[in-house]
Protein backbone atom coordinates (compact mmCIF):
# COMPACT_ATOMS: atom_id res chain seq x y z
CA UNK A 1 0.00 0.00 0.00
CA UNK A 2 1.34 3.41 -0.89
CA UNK A 3 1.73 6.14 1.73
CA UNK A 4 -0.94 8.17 -0.09
CA UNK A 5 -3.44 5.26 0.11
CA UNK A 6 -2.56 4.66 3.77
CA UNK A 7 -3.13 8.34 4.60
CA UNK A 8 -6.44 8.34 2.72
CA UNK A 9 -7.69 5.24 4.54
CA UNK A 10 -6.63 6.70 7.88
CA UNK A 11 -8.50 9.95 7.16
CA UNK A 12 -11.56 7.98 6.06
CA UNK A 13 -11.51 5.92 9.26
CA UNK A 14 -11.19 9.06 11.36
CA UNK A 15 -14.03 10.80 9.54
CA UNK A 16 -16.36 7.81 9.97
CA UNK A 17 -15.54 7.52 13.67
CA UNK A 18 -15.91 11.27 14.27
CA UNK A 19 -19.26 11.26 12.44
CA UNK A 20 -20.43 8.40 14.63
CA UNK A 21 -19.12 9.71 17.95
CA UNK A 22 -20.02 13.32 17.25
CA UNK A 23 -16.74 14.52 18.71
CA UNK A 24 -13.09 13.65 18.71
CA UNK A 25 -12.51 11.28 21.64
CA UNK A 26 -10.64 8.49 19.91
CA UNK A 27 -6.91 7.84 19.89
CA UNK A 28 -6.12 7.74 16.18
CA UNK A 29 -2.66 6.23 16.31
CA UNK A 30 -4.18 2.93 15.23
CA UNK A 31 -7.61 1.80 14.19
CA UNK A 32 -8.47 -1.72 15.27
CA UNK A 33 -10.97 -3.87 13.43
CA UNK A 34 -12.71 -7.01 14.61
CA UNK A 35 -14.54 -9.26 12.21
CA UNK A 36 -17.38 -11.10 13.94
CA UNK A 37 -18.73 -14.24 12.28
CA UNK A 38 -21.89 -15.75 13.69
CA UNK A 39 -20.72 -19.34 13.24
CA UNK A 40 -18.69 -21.68 11.06
CA UNK A 41 -20.93 -21.06 8.06
CA UNK A 42 -19.69 -17.46 7.92
CA UNK A 43 -16.12 -18.11 9.12
CA UNK A 44 -14.68 -18.59 5.62
CA UNK A 45 -15.96 -15.15 4.62
CA UNK A 46 -14.54 -13.67 7.82
CA UNK A 47 -11.14 -15.24 7.21
CA UNK A 48 -11.17 -13.88 3.66
CA UNK A 49 -11.94 -10.38 4.94
CA UNK A 50 -9.14 -10.67 7.52
CA UNK A 51 -6.75 -11.70 4.74
CA UNK A 52 -7.74 -8.63 2.72
CA UNK A 53 -7.12 -6.37 5.71
CA UNK A 54 -3.71 -8.03 6.01
CA UNK A 55 -2.93 -7.33 2.36
CA UNK A 56 -3.77 -3.69 3.05
CA UNK A 57 -1.11 -3.72 5.77
CA UNK A 58 -3.44 -3.97 8.76
CA UNK A 59 -2.59 -7.56 9.72
CA UNK A 60 -1.72 -6.59 13.31
CA UNK A 61 -4.89 -4.51 13.69
CA UNK A 62 -7.54 -7.06 12.70
CA UNK A 63 -9.04 -9.76 14.89
CA UNK A 64 -11.40 -12.55 13.91
CA UNK A 65 -14.11 -13.40 16.45
CA UNK A 66 -16.49 -16.30 15.92
CA UNK A 67 -19.58 -17.42 17.78
CA UNK A 68 -23.03 -16.39 18.86
CA UNK A 69 -23.18 -17.94 22.32
CA UNK A 70 -22.94 -16.04 25.59
CA UNK A 71 -22.70 -12.27 25.54
CA UNK A 72 -21.80 -10.03 22.61
CA UNK A 73 -18.01 -9.81 22.16
CA UNK A 74 -18.23 -6.02 21.81
CA UNK A 75 -19.92 -5.70 25.20
CA UNK A 76 -16.59 -5.71 27.05
CA UNK A 77 -14.62 -2.75 28.39
CA UNK A 78 -12.28 -1.28 25.82
CA UNK A 79 -14.18 -2.59 22.79
CA UNK A 80 -16.16 0.60 22.25
CA UNK A 81 -13.49 2.03 19.93
CA UNK A 82 -13.03 -1.11 17.86
CA UNK A 83 -14.60 -0.96 14.40
CA UNK A 84 -16.54 -4.19 13.90
CA UNK A 85 -17.36 -5.93 10.65
CA UNK A 86 -20.44 -8.09 11.23
CA UNK A 87 -20.84 -11.21 9.09
CA UNK A 88 -23.97 -13.29 9.57
CA UNK A 89 -26.09 -10.93 11.67
CA UNK A 90 -29.16 -13.00 10.80
CA UNK A 91 -27.76 -15.47 13.36
CA UNK A 92 -27.04 -12.90 16.06
CA UNK A 93 -28.97 -13.42 19.31
CA UNK A 94 -31.83 -10.95 19.64
CA UNK A 95 -30.78 -9.96 23.17
CA UNK A 96 -27.35 -8.72 22.05
CA UNK A 97 -26.74 -5.00 21.82
CA UNK A 98 -25.11 -3.61 18.70
CA UNK A 99 -21.49 -2.46 18.69
CA UNK A 100 -20.90 1.27 18.70
CA UNK A 101 -19.06 1.27 15.35
CA UNK A 102 -19.77 -1.37 12.75
CA UNK A 103 -19.95 -2.26 9.10
CA UNK A 104 -22.52 -4.79 7.95
CA UNK A 105 -21.28 -7.41 5.54
CA UNK A 106 -24.54 -8.07 3.67
CA UNK A 107 -24.81 -11.60 2.26
CA UNK A 108 -28.58 -12.06 2.04
CA UNK A 109 -30.52 -11.94 -1.19
CA UNK A 110 -33.07 -9.14 -1.17
CA UNK A 111 -35.95 -11.64 -1.44
CA UNK A 112 -34.64 -13.67 1.51
CA UNK A 113 -36.97 -14.31 4.46
CA UNK A 114 -33.98 -13.35 6.66
CA UNK A 115 -34.44 -9.70 5.60
CA UNK A 116 -36.68 -8.71 8.49
CA UNK A 117 -37.50 -5.38 10.14
CA UNK A 118 -34.83 -6.16 12.76
CA UNK A 119 -32.27 -6.82 10.03
CA UNK A 120 -33.13 -3.49 8.39
CA UNK A 121 -32.64 -1.71 11.74
CA UNK A 122 -29.20 -3.29 12.03
CA UNK A 123 -28.40 -2.23 8.46
CA UNK A 124 -29.55 1.35 9.13
CA UNK A 125 -27.21 1.61 12.13
CA UNK A 126 -24.12 0.53 10.20
CA UNK A 127 -21.36 2.93 9.18
CA UNK A 128 -21.67 1.31 5.77
CA UNK A 129 -23.03 -1.85 4.19
CA UNK A 130 -20.58 -3.96 2.25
Amino acid sequence: MTKKMEKGLDLLSRAMIEDTLGEQRYEYSKTYFAIWCADGIFAETGRGLADIFGLLGWHDQVYLVQGNKGSAPWAVDGAEHVVWVLVGVTHMPSDWSMPRLYFLYQMEQLCSPWITEEYIKVAMGALSIW
